[in-house]
């Protein structure tokens, strides 16, 4: 799939598949409002996290909302998720910082729009707050065609910070690899 190139050869690495029983979990979690759903759901992409990150700390930088997902929700869901991830990460110190806002209103959810129509969309982000020390693994909840994460890590970058992979939690179906597999064009596991 075409996102996989999404970080140029760096690790995007997916727990679950987005379907089925894990679709109906993740919809529970981020649109119907079971938020304590965030502390297992964190647990499962603490192994990805792990992998990508060696025996480095790294800074988990949650992919921020839509101002709409955020006024409708009334939370950040990969905020919970990135903060349950690094509540169960090893003794390295993982914080949870969050780097990334929202450069503007996306007219149309994503979901509903093709891959095509999503990268000619400006960068989504802008960054805030101080450029961290150590690498920065880039954190979201289910991922699709692989822009929203290149416009995160492109603007992280761009800020100064050294991006070393993607942790999501779900892969859309259609992906391969799913599973706890890397993503990463010209590797696999």
């Amino acid at each position: 799939m075409a996102w996989r190139e999404a970080l140029h050869g760096l690790p995007v690495r997916a727990a679950l598949r987005y379907e089925k029983h894990w679709r109906r979990v993740i919809l529970a979690w981020k649109e119907h409002g079971y938020f304590r759903l965030a502390a297992p759901l964190g647990e499962l992409l603490q192994p990805i996290i792990s992998d990508i990150a060696g025996a480095k700390d790294v800074a988990l930088v949650p992919v921020p909302s839509s101002l709409r997902g955020w006024l409708t929700r009334g939370v950040e869901p990969t905020v919970l998720l990135a903060r349950s991830a690094a509540k169960h990460g090893p003794e390295l110190a993982w914080s949870v910082q969050r780097l990334l806002a929202r450069a503007r209103v996306v007219q149309s959810p994503q979901k509903t729009r093709r891959r095509r129509d999503r990268m000619r969309t400006p960068r989504q982000f802008r960054p805030r707050g101080v450029v961290p020390a150590c690498p920065v693994v880039i954190v979201d909840d289910v991922v699709t065609t692989g822009h929203t994460l290149e416009s995160a890590a492109r603007v992280l970058t761009g800020a100064g910070c050294q991006v070393i992979g993607a942790a999501v939690l779900a892969a859309t179906p259609g992906v391969t690899g799913a599973n706890n597999q890397d993503y990463a064009e010209g590797t696999s596991r």
